[in-house]
């Protein structure tokens, strides 16, 4: 607490981050904590004047936050499109539309680290973006996620993140199940080979192999063990998932340092479960944006000229090429 000049009490309510998640909010002796495993929510811990209060959270293939527990009765939470929703009286403070923090104040949603102000009301920004007009922000520099806040969210304030459901929650296309499509957890695929081509001691090969070239791949010279891709943990990943079945082969072998950055990338969201703009933050100053947003395709630098483009479809992370331009 503060006092300004007139003697009157003035609220101050500060905001901790991990990467680029909220965890903590305090204001005054109130105390808000998000529990979160592999990138999804699970639960928000407030303690009020040493009276602490635990809420159980489900959320949808987006993270908004559909229904919260406390002391086993639930109280059930709908959106419309753009996220306008009132703020609940026996539970405040819980995260709204796509998992972000809600101001009870005012209703806005703080992105980006708080960068921005989205207002759901108006269905826009409060501030024009950064990256407005010329770069990934778009020509209206108010706009939300280009009109389409079914499709898309927009974690970061800049751009929209395509927000397809993943394929274990898609509809399926009949009620009929063949014995034969029926795999047993034990029949599972093992985990993918993470490596991106394969090289002898040189450092350029003029016709890199595919992902499952036979040769040991250039990664597993220079990987530590906590690069290793994990069966049982992978198996388990309810988090963010990595997918590589289409990517193109290389333009050129990456060196050491470049495969030490592809891998740390691979293994944030393989193992780990982390969204892709968590997974580059390790990596320093990556250039991580946009690049085609009529195709939804998203790149980060290795080093120099060496990129990777991606794409994003629910939770998994399309890996479409690495080495050169898309």
């Amino acid at each position: 607490m503060s006092q300004n000049t007139q003697g009157r009490e003035l609220s101050c309510t500060q905001f901790f981050y991990a990467q680029d998640r909220l965890v903590t909010q305090v204001e005054g002796q109130s105390t808000r904590t998000v529990l979160r495993a592999r990138g999804l929510l699970l639960a928000q811990l407030r303690c009020d004047d040493n009276a602490l209060q635990t809420v159980v959270l489900t959320m949808d293939a987006k993270d908004s936050v559909l229904m919260a527990s406390v002391s086993g009765e639930a109280q059930s939470f709908a959106y419309p499109p753009y996220g306008s929703k009132q703020e609940s009286a026996d539970l405040p403070g819980l995260p709204g539309f796509n998992g972000e923090t809600r101001d009870a104040v005012t209703g806005h949603y703080f992105l980006g680290l708080g960068y921005r102000l989205y207002n759901p009301v108006l269905m826009r920004f409060q501030s024009t973006d950064s990256l407005s007009p010329f770069g990934e922000g778009g020509l209206n520099g108010y706009a939300y996620v280009s009109g389409d806040p079914v499709n898309f969210s927009d974690p970061t304030g800049h751009m929209p993140t395509k927000g397809v459901l993943p394929a274990h929650m898609k509809r399926p296309h009949s009620l009929i199940v063949s014995p034969n499509s029926q795999k047993t957890r034990a029949s599972r695929k093992p985990a993918m080979n993470r490596s991106i081509s394969t090289a002898s001691s040189s450092s350029l090969l003029s016709s890199p192999s595919p992902l499952s070239g036979g040769s040991p791949p250039l990664g597993e010279r220079y990987s530590s063990p906590s690069s290793v891709f994990s069966n049982a943990f992978s198996e388990e990943n309810q988090g963010w998932k990595l997918n590589k079945a289409d990517v193109r082969k290389n333009l050129k072998v990456l060196t050491k340092v470049e495969q030490q950055k592809f891998d740390e990338f691979q293994n944030s969201i393989h193992n780990k479960g982390l969204p892709p703009w968590e997974a580059v933050l390790p990596l320093g100053d990556v250039d991580y944006k946009l690049y085609r947003k009529d195709l939804g395709i998203y790149q980060f630098r290795l080093n120099g000229g060496t990129r990777v483009h991606f794409e994003v479809e629910g939770k998994t992370v399309i890996i479409r090429q690495v080495g050169g331009h898309a």
